[in-house]
């Protein structure tokens, strides 16, 4: 019950399936349409927090720089 049967009507000769597939098709478009900006925001949004994640990485290296002890911390021998 509910389904829609196939084929050509007997004497239209109107293939109301394919008419009502495209329907359907119409009004799915703007779902699709809304996944589709979904899907790109999402993948925009992994790409901001994989950029975040490097520069504080970055920030966590580079405050090394800001300690005296980075510096004067290594000695050198020499063999000779």
């Amino acid at each position: 019950m509910g389904t829609i049967t196939s084929g050509v009507g007997l004497i239209s000769g109107i293939n109301s399936k394919d008419i009502i597939d495209q329907l359907m098709a119409i009004e799915e478009r703007p779902k699709t349409l809304l996944q589709s900006r979904k899907d790109k925001l999402g993948a925009q949004r992994d790409a901001y927090n994989d950029i975040s994640t490097s520069i504080s990485t970055l920030t966590t290296a580079a405050r090394a720089f800001q300690r005296p002890s980075t510096f004067t911390a290594a000695t050198a021998n020499s063999s000779r």
